[in-house]
């Protein structure tokens, strides 16, 4: 089993950042319609809802470094969250699995010579 002890905070915040502003831009239309509907006085403006996604992406990444640096201080003290990696044989592969074990699950078969894992394979005791 493999252990993410460290992310990097900078890439990780710039990566999460853009995402965040990715989904603010996905709001934006609905704030825009509210916006333009209401009366002038009352709910968020329209420069709220064109701003949205710049303050999403700002927030995103001013979280996720904080949850980063965190993370990498705890991990350092306690280990690390715990991975387990398995890369699956080509689809062909498991579909002629399921075919010759007429339609039963083929979990021996799935897990074949042709797969790496580093964990049990299924079925195993």
């Amino acid at each position: 089993m493999q252990r993410i002890n460290r992310f990097g905070v900078g890439q990780t915040a710039k990566v999460f950042g853009i995402l965040y502003a990715l989904m603010g831009l996905v709001i934006v239309p609905f704030f825009i319609f509210t916006a333009l509907v209401s009366p002038k006085q009352q709910g968020f403006g329209l420069g709220f809802a064109l701003a949205l996604p710049i303050l999403y992406g700002v927030l995103g990444f001013v979280f996720t470094a904080i949850a980063c640096a965190l993370y990498n201080w705890v991990a350092g003290m306690v280990g690390g969250i715990g991975q387990s990696r398995c890369v699956l044989p080509p689809f062909g592969s498991m579909l002629s699995a399921v075919v010759q074990t007429q339609g039963q699950c083929p979990r021996d078969a799935l897990f074949a010579a042709d797969s790496t894992c580093d964990r049990p394979r299924l079925g195993a005791a």
